[in-house]
């Protein structure tokens, strides 16, 4: 069997028409807030796909520095059970801050690269539901599962459970401008990677999840006509596990060497 480096490509297309509620257009004086349709795609293609269409970016946003995860004891409120000594959290990050490349991308431009891509068979693609939100108005899309684990056991011995989101997440935020529309994006791909276990009073088993998660925020202009791509620079991915039936499964394939994951962002107007 021929394996291939797998690439996760995230295709978000948002087909951006400022229109007004009905099928005719409204008076100039009408007071109906505009509308933005957004249609939503994941991908997973094989790497050299972007090298033979040609998609070199314009420009590359620089990582900014690590903010903070959560402000100073924003999450020191204990719970009731009778403990003298709690533990509210415990949690190593390993960051990595990632460069994203930009380009914009003409309607041909667009069309061929979404031509290409569907035109390969071992392209996977899914397609989420059109959403449409009014100026303003927050979006998402979700395709995720939660994973429940016993994480610790309280003083009743108890098992304390912990469930994880896996899969991903897009939030979008339209706002109309005179210049076109403002898009302020959100993006988040999660997965658990690992999970060891430890004793708690040498009788007692507990969980310890390693998740991966990958962030990309943003906000853009997005022009009549025009197109946006973002994506993250290549980077190892842990082996693969066997493939779910949602996103998370989609985007794992089988090969017999490490993967490389690229997550790529296409807005349309």
């Amino acid at each position: 069997m021929r394996s291939f480096t797998s690439l996760a490509l995230f295709s978000a297309l948002v087909s951006m028409t400022a229109m007004c509620l009905g099928e005719e257009p409204a008076p100039a004086d009408a007071t109906s807030p505009a509308q933005v349709s957004i249609e939503v795609r994941y991908l997973s293609i094989a790497p050299k796909l972007l090298d033979e269409i040609g998609l070199k970016p314009n420009l590359i946003v620089p990582a900014s520095p690590a903010k903070p995860v959560t402000p100073v004891f924003a999450e020191t409120a204990a719970s009731d059970d009778g403990s003298p000594i709690q533990l509210i959290s415990a949690t190593t990050v390993v960051e990595t801050r990632i460069p994203v490349a930009v380009r914009s991308l003409s309607d041909a431009q667009l069309k061929h690269l979404i031509e290409t891509a569907q035109g390969d068979r071992r392209v996977s693609c899914l397609s989420a539901p059109k959403v449409t939100l009014f100026d303003g108005q927050v979006g998402e899309v979700r395709d995720a599962s939660e994973r429940p684990f016993v994480v610790d056991v309280d003083h009743n011995r108890h098992p304390v459970i912990h469930s994880i989101s896996e899969g991903t997440q897009f939030a979008v935020r339209p706002r109309l401008k005179d210049q076109g529309i403002v898009l302020d994006l959100q993006f988040q791909f999660a997965n658990v990677v690992d999970v060891h276990t430890t004793s708690k009073n040498n009788d007692q088993r507990i969980q310890v999840p390693t998740v991966k998660s990958t962030r990309i925020e943003l906000s853009a202009m997005v022009g009549d006509g025009k197109s946006l791509v973002l994506w993250a620079d290549p980077l190892p991915a842990e082996p693969a596990t066997p493939a779910k039936k949602n996103l998370s499964g989609l985007l794992k394939k089988k090969a017999t060497e490490a993967e490389v994951t690229t997550l790529v962002l296409l807005i349309t107007a």
